[in-house]
This record gives structure tokens, sequence and C-alpha cells, in this order.
């Protein structure tokens, strides 16, 4: 997580108004997408059981987690997670007891999150 976050403090100091910051802020874009999906796969293999604190290290607004450097990587990754685990293409890769775990995990977790994503 500390690389994403370095990857994702470089992505908020990027402007469009340069040609060249606005190349930077696309190939950051891909990062983050790429994050994103390393996160899902994480939260989709270790989320609850291996990985408890999900919430305080990704979603946790504040210094600690990666949602105040970039919410849409975080957002993006919870919509990924949340795809592979109710998407029938995806269902044979993903055991029934680990999707459940994880959606189960999820709305546990649900009361602290909802907010911070209705607030965007």
């Amino acid at each position: 997580l500390a690389a994403a976050r370095n990857i994702l403090l470089g992505s908020n100091t990027a402007s469009s108004t340069n040609p060249h910051l606005a190349a930077a802020s696309a190939e950051q874009a891909i990062l983050g997408s790429k994050i994103a999906s390393l996160l899902s796969n994480m939260i989709v293999n270790d989320f609850p059981q291996r990985w408890m604190n999900l919430y305080g290290d990704v979603f946790l607004p504040g210094e600690t987690g990666l949602w105040s450097l970039d919410a849409k990587v975080c957002m993006k990754a919870l919509s990924y997670v949340v795809e592979d685990c109710t998407d029938s293409e995806f269902n044979a890769k993903i055991s029934t007891s680990r999707r459940n775990d994880v959606l189960i995990g999820l709305n546990e977790i649900s009361s602290q999150l909802l907010p911070q994503m209705f607030a965007l």
C-alpha cells in the first residue's frame, strides 16, 4: 500500500494544462486502474480472514488510508470486488464460500463505508 500511496500522490499533482503533465496524468490513470485491480485481488483473496483491517488500511479518511489520496481508485477496486463476487462468468474462479465470506465482510463495514461513498 505504501507504493500505491506514492504513485497516487504523484497523480494528484498532475495538471491537464501542460501536454507533458496531461500525458503523465493519463499514465497515472492507467496505474490507478492497475492499483485498483491489484487491490481488488487482495481483497478477494485476503478479506476478511487475513486482512481484518481493510477499512482502516484503505477506506479510512485521513492520512493513513488510501482513500484520502484517491477515492476513485478505492471505489474502482470496490466495484471490481463486487463484480467478481456477483458476476456469473467470474463465479467459477472464486468458490461460493469465499464469495460469501467477502460479501459478508463488506456488509459488516458498509455502515462505515456507505456514508463516505454517498458524500462524494
